[in-house]
């Protein structure tokens, strides 16, 4: 039985400066790109499928600037989940920080740093329609950003970005691949923890969403 035929995303590059008018170099890029997923299970016996992931998760509050709402960063936390032998889980708080785009620069300074986090899967619940709009703003921004690429359904519906990072004068790169959970498990926080018997404390309170 043959198996289903699988299109190949068409990128399409987009220098950053084209973009978003802060002087970047062609260097850079943003990428549109959209990628039609099989509609029936294949086996993969054999297939070592291991998945080298960690996980984000973004605290935001609401400004009103100009009649305009903003969502603006206050607290962000990165959990290293299988990458290491031992759980790390670090926080970064905007008290620390004199500004937001300070607080988000520290957070991607420590996920672009040394190897742990390339080519690994970086995954926030509704990361696709929030938190990846909060982080993209700075992520663009990063001197160690080479480029972005958001990766789409055959539904035009966003399940993620992968990120090209490293220093501007190298010809390597490194990959990080953001992806939102809740194409995985499509239930809110709050109900997920229920759900996993995680217990009263995992959850977010107020920002269960």
């Amino acid at each position: 039985m043959s198996k289903p035929k699988v299109n190949r995303p068409k990128v399409n590059k987009v220098p950053v400066n084209k973009i978003n008018n802060n002087g970047f170099g062609n260097n850079r890029s943003f990428s549109t790109s959209t990628r039609l997923y099989r509609t029936s299970l294949v086996p993969t016996k054999g297939r070592n499928n291991d998945v080298r992931f960690a996980i984000i998760d973004i605290s935001t509050f609401t400004e009103v600037k100009e009649g305009i709402t903003k969502f603006t960063p206050y607290h962000v936390g990165v959990h290293t989940g299988n990458l290491l032998s031992t759980e790390q889980f670090s926080c970064w708080y905007l008290t620390d920080y004199s500004n937001p785009a300070h607080l988000m620069s520290a957070v991607f300074d420590y996920l672009f740093k040394g190897h742990l986090f390339d080519g690994a899967k970086i995954f926030g619940h509704n990361l696709a329609k929030f938190d990846a709009v909060i982080l993209l703003e700075y992520l663009l921004a990063h001197p160690l950003c080479r480029s972005v690429i958001p990766i789409r359904n055959a539904s035009g519906i966003y399940l993620g970005f992968n990120i090209q990072y490293g220093q501007i004068d190298s010809k390597t790169t490194k990959t990080l691949y953001l992806r939102d959970s809740l194409h995985l498990l499509p239930a809110s926080l709050a109900n997920l923890t229920k759900s996993f018997n995680v217990g009263e404390d995992a959850i977010k309170g107020g920002f269960s969403t």
